[in-house]
């Protein structure tokens, strides 16, 4: 929205840029693309506690468009700011190392629910507004096996986050740029330290 008591100048200036990452989640500009969430999902033959689904949940800081793009299929919706959005990909299938990307990063408020992906890989660098996520689960028999490594990048704003159940991931979870955080929930999961 608009500077309150701002000059003139700054008014314009803001909205221009807000007005630049709308057009850019709308028409897939290379605003949008270049600050993607990258994930990498799978589809266990084996699970327990949360079924595997092709299911993203994404909230928006500023209204614009949720794109999401899993291997070649991409959903694109329409949202207004701190809308919490479901996008399920019914047609894509079992997932093996499958790419899945959120464009304009830079404009994810949260990323809700995605235990249900099993990711492995995931970068969350360009979410510099995400203020929760959730990649974990507390589900009785609930194991994501493929996450091995997590990494963050400058997220000052990151207030909850949730990677229960992680066996795999032992390292040391870099939590530098995340200033804000409260709430860190990673039971079950195999980090050496914070």
């Amino acid at each position: 929205g608009m500077l309150e008591g701002g000059k003139k100048t700054h008014q314009r200036a803001s909205f221009v840029m807000n007005n630049l990452w709308y057009m850019a989640s709308q028409y897939e500009g290379t605003a949008a693309a270049s600050r993607a969430i990258t994930l990498r999902a799978y589809t266990p033959s084996a699970w327990a506690g949360v079924e595997p689904a092709s299911r993203v949940q994404v909230m928006l800081y500023n209204k614009g468009y949720v794109t999401v793009k899993i291997g070649e299929v991409t959903k694109r919706v329409k949202s207004e700011k701190a809308v919490m959005n479901t996008i399920t990909f019914n047609d894509v299938g079992s997932m093996n190392d499958t790419v899945i990307q959120i464009l304009s990063g830079n404009n994810v408020r949260a990323i809700g629910d995605i235990s249900c992906l099993y990711i492995g890989y995931s970068d969350f660098s360009y979410a510099t507004k995400l203020r929760s996520l959730t990649i974990g689960s507390t589900a009785t028999g609930y194991s994501n096996a493929n996450l091995t490594s997590i990494g963050f990048g400058t997220n000052p704003m990151l207030e909850e986050l949730y990677i229960q159940n992680c066996p795999n991931a032992v390292q040391t979870l870099d939590l530098k740029g995340c200033q804000a955080l409260a709430t860190l929930d990673i039971r079950g999961s195999g980090f050496t330290g914070v």
